[in-house]
């Protein structure tokens, strides 16, 4: 026998066949299919979060510069507005009384577009302020800025009832609410 005809000359084999880069098109494609809804949840949990952070941090700073006024710097009160109306809502720490009171410069925070406050079932298409004490650092009304502590948020206040904010296909809603002694509440809703 001749040795030469025994060992075929096979060429190396380079690269994937087609049924191999078929199957891991496949694995990419079920994968991604199994990430990617997850994703998206967590990325509308983490914007409605972040607005929920910015509303607590807000008010706390009005908070904070109110009870380090001792109420002698004029007419002049520190609050938080709510900015309503088309998206990106904003929210800013005030200084001053009524609705023209300036935004404290690098206060003002804009909402991530996809995330809306709303005021029940309606999105918020105002303006909405309230203003804290001196000294105290309590909560009270923009039309009474002399008057007594009030919550914000809750379904008696004069301020803002039933404050949420709400992601924009209302999957995810967060009530929030500030009692009359300035505790920032909130509770995330069914």
């Amino acid at each position: 026998m001749n040795k030469h005809l025994i060992y075929v000359a096979q060429r190396p084999r380079c690269g994937f066949t087609m049924v191999e880069a078929i199957v891991v098109v496949a694995l990419i494609i079920i994968l991604t299919s199994i990430t990617v809804p997850n994703s998206v949840s967590a990325l509308r949990h983490g914007r409605v979060s972040q607005a929920v952070t910015l509303l607590d941090t807000a008010n706390s700073d009005a908070q904070r510069f109110a009870r380090a006024s001792d109420g002698s710097e004029g007419a002049g009160l520190y609050g938080v507005r709510i900015e309503g109306g088309p998206p990106p809502h904003r929210i800013s720490v005030i200084h001053g009384q009524g609705a023209s009171a300036a935004a404290i410069p690098n206060l003002t925070r804009r909402l991530n577009p996809n995330v809306l406050f709303y005021q029940g079932d309606s999105p918020l298409s105002g303006s909405v302020v309230w203003y804290y004490q001196p000294s105290t650092g309590f909560p009270v009304s923009a039309s009474q800025p002399n008057g007594s502590a009030v919550a914000i948020g809750t379904s008696s206040s004069p301020v803002i009832q039933d404050l949420t904010i709400r992601s924009v296909d209302g999957s995810l809603r967060v009530r929030c609410r500030i009692f009359e002694v300035g505790i920032f509440n909130r509770e995330r809703l069914p």
